[in-house]
């Protein structure tokens, strides 16, 4: 049974694996403790009940049977009632009784359950109805196994019967021979007497707790149309260690991401008005000592951080919520763009300000040295700044794009 199971389970293996194969002769602690290591979660045992009562006494004194693991165990259904009620092991029976609590008991029929009638014309009833009527019936003690005499009869009888008909229709071939003509030493007659017992068709299959299994057509029926499994603390058990992510998202404070994209909102205007008073009062002394063309790249600068703060809260509070991945990529692009140039403008146009008044003002030999730097060239060495972050944003975007991806900082 043991090696028909394991060709059975290689051959159709989809979506199993079979992990350990063990044997014992008098104490299994190795084997259940090997079992346990590789995380056996079906179980199959093969053995009779005494052996079957160390198993389980072990896997219960090794913490097999934990409650947080499930597992599935199959055991043969031959075993006597209260076989666990024993005192072989170092387990109690009440131990015992508790270890084996929803286990899978399997079994031969021996005797056919669909109400049909047989090959011998009668059905199960019928059958049972004979044998009781028959003369020695209540002399002995009734045994599981009495169809398979039966059916051996049976198989014997139609056997024979195939075999003369076969045999009367080719005389020829069989040398006029009949049934009483058979020797040991005729093999034409011991081949077809094989043959036509080997093509008898007798229904046999497996029975556990909710349902029969059908050996000749490998369908497996439930009774009652369903499964009615009771299993250990009312759930199914699992095929293997499932890992359950909780993912908890990094992200900034909502009502924070609100306020600063409120206060960023508001520096937009509050910016395009000071660049209107510096375009309108430019010729101002104050104002115009202040460079207003240069005053220009500041203001746009500004508005340009501002939008980038209010395209980043954006971000922040759709990011995972279910929307097209464009739209983040997108406000995630315009966030990437928008602060570095505008921090380039509004501090590249301060710092040039700030060099031309070293130029001017610097002293050569204890003396200030008068030399006149035009806006123009501060224009040019904003837009060098400017062209420096250019180069840097249009390399990231072609070698590696933005894209959304989840990443683990943390496993507990």
């Amino acid at each position: 049974m043991t090696q028909d199971l394991l060709v059975r389970l290689k051959l159709n293996n989809k979506n199993h694996s079979i992990v350990a194969v063990e044997s014992f002769q008098s104490d299994p602690k190795l084997q259940v403790e090997n079992l346990k290591r590789n995380d056996a979660r079906i179980i199959v045992l093969n053995m009779y009940s005494s052996k079957a009562r160390l198993v389980f006494c072990w896997a219960h004194k090794l913490g097999f049977l934990n409650g947080s693991t499930e597992r599935v165990w199959l055991i043969p259904g031959f075993y006597s009632m209260n076989w666990w009620n024993e005192t072989d092991t170092i387990c109690t029976p009440a131990e015992l009784k508790n270890a084996i609590n929803h286990v899978i008991l399997t079994d031969t029929i021996n005797l056919r359950t669909d109400g049909k009638r047989a090959i011998s014309g009668v059905t199960t009833s019928e059958y049972e109805k004979n044998l009781q009527q028959w003369p020695l019936a209540n002399k002995y003690k009734p045994s599981p196994y009495h169809p398979y005499g039966y059916d051996t009869a049976w198989a014997v009888a139609l056997a024979l019967n195939s075999t003369l008909t076969i045999m009367k229709a080719n005389p020829q071939k069989y040398q006029n021979k009949l049934l009483e003509n058979f020797t040991y030493t005729d093999s034409d007659m011991l081949d077809l007497l094989k043959k036509e017992m080997f093509a008898l068709y007798f229904e046999d299959g497996t029975r556990n707790l909710v349902g029969i299994y059908d050996g000749i057509n490998n369908k497996l029926n439930y009774i009652g149309g369903s499964p009615k499994f009771y299993w250990r603390n009312r759930k199914v058990p699992t095929d293997g260690s499932h890992i359950i992510s909780i993912i908890t998202p990094l992200e900034v404070n909502f009502s924070a991401a609100v306020v600063i994209a409120t206060i960023s909102f508001l520096g937009i205007p509050f910016s395009l008005t000071i660049l209107c008073i510096n375009n309108k009062y430019r010729h101002v002394r104050s104002i115009k000592a202040s460079s207003p063309t240069v005053n220009i790249f500041i203001c746009v600068g500004g508005v340009l951080m501002y939008m980038a703060n209010i395209a980043y809260s954006l971000f922040q509070g759709i990011k995972y919520q279910s929307v097209d991945p464009l739209v983040i990529v997108t406000l995630c692009e315009i966030w990437k763009w928008f602060l570095p140039i505008g921090f380039t403008l509004s501090m590249g146009a301060i710092a040039s300000k700030a060099f031309r008044i070293y130029v001017i003002y610097a002293s050569v030999q204890g003396k200030p040295r008068r030399r006149k730097i035009s806006d123009k060239s501060l224009m040019k060495l904003i837009g060098i700044f400017l062209l420096i972050d250019i180069i840097i944003l249009s390399l990231w975007s072609i070698i590696d794009p933005l894209r959304m991806t989840t990443t683990v900082v943390e496993r507990t």
